[in-house]
């Protein structure tokens, strides 16, 4: 495991491969998951790419921080984590709220940006009034109040059906989810800004 601190909290990351090699794939995790839901995409990766996963602050193994912060804020982390480890050209690949901050990340530095993968994601998901009613779910219940109705959003019926794959949602880490959801429920619409009025249930 590495940790490097990143503007007022440190954050755990792993990196695979050779970081001379370009672009760097950058692998950003969802809202209440950490680095490991991506363990089985790099298993499937040729291993001669340079690949990158770490914890969104708050999430994992990675710190909280002091201050209250929105997308922007985690974009500015992940853009502080590079300069740490002195990668230049990216292909972020985010799902969920890892996919705002891919697009967030892609709008402040276009031009290290070699592409983007977005998963389960929009421009724009859920409103000011569904982020707070999560928030105060989590920090009623942790979050096994919502692990239920999230699994429904990120897998099918059929899917969830077969009993496959594994997905890492940690109800055991209520308190650090709670704490995440007091300062982050990604604070505010524009956090969440988007180009249409539609919104996702994809979070």
């Amino acid at each position: 495991m590495s940790f490097v601190q990143c503007g007022n909290g440190v954050h755990h990351y792993r990196v695979s491969g050779d970081l001379s090699k370009e672009p760097l794939l950058v692998f950003i995790n969802g809202l209440g998951t950490d680095h490991r839901i991506w363990d089985r995409v790099l298993e499937a990766l040729p291993a001669q790419l340079a690949t990158l996963v770490y914890d969104l602050r708050g999430q994992g193994l990675s710190e909280l921080g002091a201050d209250r912060y929105d997308v922007a804020a985690l974009s500015d982390d992940l853009e502080l984590l590079l300069q740490r480890l002195g990668a230049r050209s990216v292909l972020p690949i985010g799902f969920s709220m890892g996919g705002l901050v891919a697009q967030q990340f892609a709008l402040a530095h276009p031009a290290r940006v070699r592409g983007l993968v977005l998963c389960a994601t929009a421009a724009r998901i859920g409103s000011a009034e569904s982020w707070g009613e999560r928030a105060e779910a989590v920090r009623r219940g942790g979050l096994a109040a919502v692990a239920d109705a999230v699994i429904k959003r990120w897998f099918s019926d059929s899917f969830r059906a077969t009993g496959s794959g594994s997905p890492v949602i940690s109800t055991s880490s209520s308190s650090r989810a709670s704490r995440s959801a007091r300062r982050s429920g990604l604070n505010s619409a524009d956090a969440m800004r988007s180009s249409s009025p539609s919104s996702s249930r994809s979070a």
